[in-house]
């Protein structure tokens, strides 16, 4: 921090590249890779910059991890192309990591560019997708902490979602493209 000097530096390779920002944990930090071709890695880097555990992902395009309340993390990520049309086989994946730095439960979600996240009190995440191909079309969706869909939300009309604000228990805001919608959430 001070002297701005690298201590170390993780990668096999310079065909690495991170797809998400790092997370820290207290063991060091979680940080999504891509390698050189279409592999991707959930790399748990020590605090002294070696790499502590990899477990292989399928092909994402873009990633996102969150702390969840208990120790855990969540892992959101997209295999759709940023520009290329979306495909019929483009999913959304979102993934548990447990408090070891190991994916637990992984759920599939339809295809999606945009992709973001807020984790719940509750140990779930809400997870918010936009496509634009033509129209927007957005969707949020609340997981539970079994990584089970339990809400499935769109917009009246063609509108892009962002993840949202947790107001109150049974309220949430959610930005959308076009504004700002208020959801009241009903008890399970």
């Amino acid at each position: 921090r001070r002297t701005g000097a690298q201590m170390a530096r993780a990668g096999a390779s310079t065909g690495w590249r991170c797809l998400s920002g790092a997370l820290p944990r207290t063991t060091g930090a979680l940080v999504v890779m891509a390698e050189h071709g279409d592999g991707c890695r959930l790399v748990h880097v020590a605090s002294d910059g070696s790499i502590y555990q990899q477990t292989s992902l399928p092909s994402l395009r873009r990633a996102r991890l969150y702390d969840s309340n208990d120790g855990r993390a969540w892992l959101i990520g997209s295999t759709a192309s940023a520009s290329d049309p979306l495909l019929e086989r483009d999913r959304v994946i979102v993934m548990e990591i447990g408090a070891d730095g190991r994916p637990a439960r992984t759920s599939q979600l339809p295809g999606a560019r945009s992709i973001d996240g807020t984790p719940d009190d509750e140990g779930g995440v809400w997870v918010a997708t936009y496509t634009a191909d033509g129209t927007d079309q957005g969707t949020l969706y609340s997981l539970d902490r079994q990584g089970d869909v339990t809400l499935r939300w769109s917009p009246d009309g063609p509108s892009g979602v962002g993840a949202p604000i947790i107001v109150a228990p049974d309220t949430i805001q959610v930005p959308t493209s076009r504004g700002l919608a208020c959801l009241r959430l009903s008890p399970g």
